[in-house]
């Protein structure tokens, strides 16, 4: 081990691990000379502060902490660690603790001290002396201490401030001591009488230095600050603060919230996130003066009964818990804001305090929105920002809608909506709508009435239209519905202001209040032509002229996204009127060419145009006219290029200002030398000096694709930390594979990608796939580059690792991969820390082990930035995935993503749970220290270990159903699912062409950061390719599928399998039936509020799995689906596996809680029963086939149908009964265990091989009387294995009706629930007693409207309420708690009327009514009647 001098000179010395300093100081002195033998201590420089040992620490056990903390292993360490690469982590100097003032450094690993004589001082009001090893307070800041307002100490080794110095600061408001490693808090901190604001976060402090501080001395404390420490609980003294205001104790080891924080009565703000707390104290009401409040990340349950006296609250943050109900939190009168993502709430009711404007509700399993009542005292709610995306919403209410008109912003996404109601017309201040992934069939036509709205995002959903209200929408100004099924768009509505007689022959007037600059030509054109600036419809089944027609009118577009439509050809005149347009998407269409000089003359201001994944041929020469042109992509084309034709052909090099072009994929497109000089000199001399062959005119590239382009010309652009130029192969390892990316929305590059093939090893194939960088670019000074992380690692990350793949303490690695991809992300984030950061006196042996590479000046700013970074490297059939940061890939198997790497997220349990126990905290945002949002990165040394750079390593065999492996940025992934990705992969496209689709419907979703997508395709390893066809279960029957071809209108229109498998043709003949239906579903419908979401689920699956397995479906029948398969084997794989992913998917609470959908285990733990419960029946025969006159589907009809139904019919909850011949078939096909059958030969053998991967199960059942037919059946059950434990379990026999569980509890919250709307109904509050059974009524002298809010002054009602309970006890039965439960919903819906017409009369002024009827000429009779309606006397 290396110990320092002050003068940087090592000691090197022998150390057990249970060496303390005490043992090790004496043999430093032996070591010393002349004045180094004064008194020495030995100091600990880490994490760019100091501090002095304990004489008992151990340094050798501290080292292995600091380095498992890192992500090191031992062994690690001494192959990464050895020598002075130790002080990457740590140093240990051995020095006179008098030495003044050391040099601020990221790491402070350096010696060096720099007098106190150099500390340059100017503005001594606000002082940041953060990180400088000070160990006193320099002369220059005794000497004006009185000027001295803020003070940052942070990152020092101070452990103690002078009394006088403290005494003489007497301005001083703000003092931080933080990330100090403190234990001791300075004891003369209570003589700053004039202190507002102290920070003593990221110490070591505990609540025993907390109590001998007397911090509550400090008369003018306002704030202050004990987030990351050790504390378990607060002192007693605390409550003895006069004016603390805010307290901040988050990130520490606290169970509960402390009693003494509940008695500091000046208590504004309260923060107690990331701690250990399961409830909230029971008089958390105590707080009275509290305004805000947050709790994030604790595992609170629930909210007491008397959060509702905090009536001054108006910020509740309590996001990722586990809270079920809110209603008390909502309904405070001084609440605005309320954030509660990731919590358990299924039931959101909004009635809610009158003051409340924003509330988030995301990511809860919500169910079902109500407004029961109107907030108290105001005709409506407040309410402007409204999120309950990703729940399980199905429907929403209009009523709702109805009682939010001051919402501005409206956030639906991910839910489950089939349609929004008429009412949203009344939201008129409505500014933004999101509602992408539900299921919305169609807009509202209303919508034309949301005068303000701005931006409607309704991508992937099921619209097949758009209403024509939409071109009313007078502030449109982002429109996007890519991912739908929209065949056209609406024609304008244009109205003539020149008379014009209509179908009657009378002559329409004009419209009212209409905009004169609207008005071309005599024509009133929409508003929505004027405004509308972002249009996306990629991915619909846009085709005909006319559609592109009616698109042409929009005026001030800046962005047109018409990806991935049927479009061959767009009309004459499109861009006519398009002066503004600056982005032009039409990837993945049909164009064969693009308009000429016509069209792209007025295009004047285009700067992004995107035509890759279509048949062009050539692109005209007018291209080159559009000089603001900065991006180019027209890879995955059968472009040609003639150099010699440049006066017809585009070419680059006229495009001075581009920053990205692609031309990769495109396999005859030629890159050669430019030879016009040959041609003789009839061309002019500006012609024959303009480059075409080269791109040296295009100086700005920063991304240029080449992939698969034959380049025989020799200039090139180099790559340097902002350029990339791509000219490989697609084939890599013999591993197709393709790439695709963007630029952030700033033009600017921030992601590297890598490939590389090794050589074979005993003709194993290897080959490395990897991407390093950011979505986004940080904050940096203009002109330096975001790169040098990514850059660093892109260029050396290959030599780093073969280098360790040839290290010899690697090659004994039972785990040889995984230790050399770990080894080489940890070398390297140390290496580019040595360069950045290098001790003064570097020696050549430390040069040697950096790899000899030069040091490297950057910026601040740079140096404390990062970047995340995936490789994956594949050796055979095994593939190894590594990564750091939000960076990560899946595996496409069966159509199913399978993540093979980690999402380093903050909020991630043990993720956090790591970085705490190295130090680090995570605020309320999501950032690690308060400053980056991933757990783990490259960079970011000064939070080291916190954030390290040790991936996470995912070892995987490759199988014969791995098909893709999809790799991709934050970019990507933020706005793609996993199972989007992995339904384009298993289109059986080029893996180019799926990484471009990847990558483009991520653009029209949203990403403006810069996109990577790398697509390898993993079934080139495989003997024979698995390619899912329609055709793949392949029957005897002579029908063909050219006789049947649906109507499109009358096609299954359902996002979850728009890029499924094409359904296969109705099958005829001898096929296979099978009927399926949900257990008790109709009670399920009646009682479960989560019932809508899980059949969503359900279908969802089945549909999925019928396009996967072949199957069709001719009916459905409630939820019953009625299928047919042209093979036996076919319709017991689609059973087998659909039973097996039922015990899978993510059922709603409201299922997983009731009679019919609880997880239910057999005796060895396996789970038989999980969610809803399907029955199933396969039956074979030859029906009789017709098709539906209405529907124009095939439906099937005779005794086979009817003997298919009672099969179905025999089965219970989970079962699978099949008749006699299918089994036969099982036997057969399957197990092999009888001959084969006539059947045998047309069951197709990838069925048959993926029933034995699932394995089958057979259990005899019988022979069965089915209902209503003479001959019975012998029934037989099958099931995977695993659920064969379903065909005795006891608890199968089909339960009472399915309802929601209750309990006495649930009971008992119901009563309490009554018993305070029945006080309220009388003007009272109720109070629960927790001692006497005895009633206190409190009543104040005087009723002042103004003081309504004050708790004190309201009538209580305290009383113990097991005087007004029944006395419910555990040994009721279901019938007690239903006839209780009855009564109890009877007496809160009098309560609940009461209060509607005790509130509506309050709200009615019926002398002004009287009035105004009086004034109307009402006779007197109509008078009278009218009084009693209002109650007025």
């Amino acid at each position: 081990m290396k110990i320092y001098r002050p003068n940087g000179a090592p000691i090197q010395t022998a150390m057990g691990i249970s060496l303390t300093v005490y043992d090790l100081i004496p043999t430093l002195l032996k070591r010393m000379v002349g004045d180094e033998r004064r008194l020495n201590r030995l100091f600990l420089m880490e994490r760019g502060k100091e501090r002095i040992m304990d004489i008992r620490e151990l340094p050798l056990n501290l080292i292995c902490r600091r380095m498992t903390e890192a992500g090191y292993s031992w062994n690690d360490g001494r192959i990464l660690l050895s020598g002075d690469r130790l002080a990457f982590l740590l140093k240990f100097i051995f020095r006179d603790p008098d030495m003044g003032l050391g040099r601020r450094s990221l790491t402070a690993d350096a010696p060096y001290q720099i007098p106190e004589s150099e500390l340059r001082l100017h503005n001594f009001e606000t002082l940041d002396l953060s990180g400088r090893s000070l160990r006193t307070i320099p002369v220059a800041l005794h000497q004006h201490a009185d000027q001295i307002i803020s003070l940052k100490l942070s990152r020092n080794p101070m452990i103690d401030l002078p009394l006088d110095f403290v005494e003489a600061c007497t301005s001083l408001c703000d003092l931080r001591l933080s990330n100090m490693s403190m234990r001791k808090i300075p004891a003369n901190l209570v003589a700053a009488k004039a202190l507002k604001r102290l920070d003593l976060s990221s110490n070591h402090i505990k609540i025993k230095e907390l109590e001998n501080a007397n911090l509550q001395l400090i008369p003018e404390l306002r704030g202050l600050l004990l987030h990351n420490n050790l504390l378990k609980d607060l002192p007693q003294k605390f409550a003895d603060f006069e004016n603390l205001l805010n307290l901040n104790i988050s990130s520490n080891r606290l169970p509960t919230i402390p009693d003494v924080v509940l008695q500091i009565k000046t208590l504004t703000e309260l923060d107690v996130s990331f701690n250990y707390i399961t409830d909230l104290p029971t008089n958390v009401g105590d707080m009275t003066s509290l305004q805000r409040f947050l709790f994030v990340g604790n595992s609170i349950k629930s909210i007491p009964n008397s959060f509702w006296k905090l009536r001054n609250l108006e910020h509740v943050d309590c996001r990722r818990n586990q809270i079920g109900d809110l209603g008390i939190v909502m309904n405070l009168p001084r609440l605005e804001t309320l954030n509660a993502d990731h919590n358990a709430i299924h039931l959101l009711d909004l009635s809610m305090g009158k003051h409340v404007m924003k509330i988030d509700l995301s990511n809860n399993e919500i169910t079902k929105v109500m407004v029961s009542l109107p907030p108290f005292g105001s005709t409506s709610l407040q309410l402007t920002t409204l999120d309950v995306s990703y729940a399980s919403l199905t429907t929403l209410d209009g009523a709702v809608l109805r009682n939010l008109p001051t919402l501005v912003t409206l956030r639906i996404q991910h839910n489950s909506l089939a349609y929004l109601p008429d009412s949203i017309e009344e939201l008129v201040h409505l500014e933004t709508l999101i509602c992408y992934e539900n299921r919305l069939q169609r807009l509202p036509d209303t919508i034309g009435k949301l005068s303000k709205l701005i931006t409607l995002d309704a991508h992937s959903n099921n619209l097949r239209e758009v209403p024509v209200a939409i071109w009313q929408c007078p502030s449109l100004c982002i429109l996007n519905l890519s991912s739908n099924f929209l065949t056209t768009f609406p024609v304008p509505p244009l109205i003539p202001l020149y008379p014009m007689p209509d179908q009657t022959g009378r002559i329409a007037d004009p419209p009212k209040n209409y905009d004169a600059s609207h008005v071309i030509s005599s024509i009133l054109y929409p508003p929505l032509m004027f405004s509308l600036e972002n249009l996306s419809i990629s991915e619909n089944k846009i085709s005909s002229i006319d559609s592109l027609r009616n698109i042409s009118f929009f005026r001030s577009l800046l962005s047109l996204n018409l990806s991935y439509n049927d479009i061959s050809d767009l009309p004459k005149g499109f861009f006519r009127k398009m002066y503004r347009l600056e982005e032009f998407h039409i990837c993945g269409n049909d164009l064969t060419m693009i308009p000429g000089h016509e069209e792209f003359s007025n295009l004047r201001e285009l700067r992004r145009l995107f035509l890759s994944g279509n048949k062009l041929t050539s692109l005209p020469a007018e291209l080159g006219r559009l000089k603001r042109l900065k991006v180019m992509d027209v890879s995955n084309n059968c472009l040609r290029y003639n150099i010699n034709n440049y006066g017809y052909d585009w070419n680059w090099n006229n495009n001075e200002d581009l920053y990205y072009l692609n031309l990769s994929g495109n396999k005859r497109f030629q890159v050669k030398r430019d030879n016009r000089h040959t041609f003789g000199s009839s061309r002019s001399s500006r012609e024959l000096h303009n480059p075409l062959s080269g791109f040296s005119s295009v100086p700005k590239l920063r991304i240029l694709g080449l992939m698969d382009v034959t380049v025989t010309a020799s200039d090139l652009p180099d790559e340097h930390e902002d350029r990339r130029v791509r000219s490989t192969s697609s084939l890599v390892g013999g591993l197709g594979y393709g790439i695709a990316d963007s630029l952030n929305i700033d033009d600017s590059m921030t992601m590297l990608d890598l490939v590389h093939e090794f050589p074979p090893i005993n003709g194993t194939s290897r080959a490395l796939f990897a991407m390093f960088g950011n979505a986004k670019p940080p904050k940096l000074p203009i002109g330096v580059s975001p790169n040098k992380h990514a850059k660093f690692l892109h260029d050396h990350f290959i030599p780093f690792f073969q280098n360790q793949l040839d290290h010899p303490y690697l090659q004994e690695s039972n785990h040889f991969a995984v230790d050399v991809l770990r080894r080489s992300f940890l070398g390297l984030h140390q290496t580019i820390h040595d360069m950045w950061f290098p001790p003064v006196q570097r020696k050549a042996s430390m040069a040697s082990v950096a790899g000899g590479l030069p040091t490297v000046n950057v910026d601040s700013g740079t140096a404390r930035t990062g970047c995340s970074g995936l490789v994956v490297y594949i050796e055979g059939n095994r593939l190894f995935a590594a990564n750091v940061g939000s960076a990560h890939g899946v595996i496409s198997r069966k159509g199913q993503p399978f993540l093979v790497t980690r999402i380093h997220c903050p909020w991630d349990e043990d993720e956090l749970k790591r970085m705490r126990k190295s130090e680090g905290w995570v605020s309320p945002e999501g950032l690690v220290n308060n400053e980056v949002d991933v757990s783990r990165s490259f960079g970011y040394y000064q939070l080291l270990p916190v954030v390290n750079a040790s991936p996470d390593i995912v070892e995987y065999e490759i199988s014969e159903t791995d098909e893709y492996l999809v790799l991709g940025n934050r970019a990507l992934w933020d706005f793609v699912s996993y199972q989007t990705a992995v339904d384009i992969a298993s289109g059986r496209g080029e893996p180019s062409m799926i990484a471009q689709k990847l990558r483009d419907f991520a653009i029209s979703y949203g990403s403006t950061g810069n996109i990577m997508v790398m697509v390898v395709r993993l079934k080139d390893y495989h003997e024979r390719p698995l390619v899912r066809t329609p055709s793949m279960i392949e029957s005897d029957s002579p029908f063909s599928p050219a006789l049947y071809i649906p109507k499109s209108n009358h096609m299954v229109v359902d996002k979850s399998v728009r890029r499924a498998e094409p359904e296969v043709p109705p099958p005829t003949g001898h096929i296979a039936l099978v009927f399926t239906d949900i257990r008790n579903s109709t009670p399920l419908w009646e009682l479960n509020p989560g019932m809508p979401a899980a059949i969503q689920i359900h279908n969802d699956l089945m549909r999925r799995r019928l396009r996967e397995c072949g199957g069709y479906e001719f009916k459905t029948e409630g939820d019953a689906f009625l299928c047919s398969f042209p093979t036996i084997m076919a319709a017991v794989w689609f059973c087998l596996s659909v039973q097996n992913q039922l015990l899978q998917e993510n059922w709603p609470k409201e299922i997983l809680e009731c009679e019919d959908g609880k997880v239910i285990v057999d005796s060895e733990g396996n789970v038989l029963w999980k969610g809803i419960s399907v029955r199933m029946g396969i039956h074979s025969g030859t029906p009789v086939c017709l098709q539906d006159p209405v529907t124009h589907r095939m439906d099937y009809y005779g005794p086979v149908i009817n003997r298919a139904a009672r099969v179905s019919g025999l089965a219970k909850g989970g079962q699978i009964f099949c008749s006699a011949e299918v089994v036969q078939e099982i036997k057969a096909s399957v197990l092999e265990a009888i001959e084969k059958t006539s059947l045998s030969k047309s069951q197709p053998a990838k069925a048959i091989a993926e029933v034995k991967q699932l394995g089958v199960i057979i259990k005899e059942v019988g022979e069965m009387k089915l209902k209503g037919l003479e001959v019975p059946e012998f029934i037989s059950a099958i099931y995977t294995p695993g659920l064969e434990g379903r065909h005795d379990f006891d608890a199968e026999e089909d339960p009472a009706p399915a309802s929601v569980y209750l309990d006495v509890a649930h009971v008992r919250e119901i009563g309490m629930l009554c018993l305070r709307l029945e006080a309220l109904t009388s003007g009272r509050i109720f109070k629960p007693s927790n001692t006497a059974r005895d009633l206190n009524l409190t009543i104040p002298l005087e009723d002042d409207p103004e003081d309504e809010d004050n708790p004190e002054l309201w009538r209580d009602l305290e009383v113990d309420p097991e005087n007004l309970l029944p006395p419910m006890t555990t040994r009721w039965t279901d019938h007690d708690l239903l006839t209780t439960l009855d009564s109890f919903t009877c007496r809160i819906q009098n309560a609940l009327q009461t209060l509607i017409k005790a509130y509506e009369a309050d709200r009615i002024n019926a002398p002004n009514i009287m009035n105004v009827l009086r004034n109307a000429g009402l006779d007197a009779d109509t008078l009278l009647v009218m009084a009693e309606l209002i109650g007025h006397s």
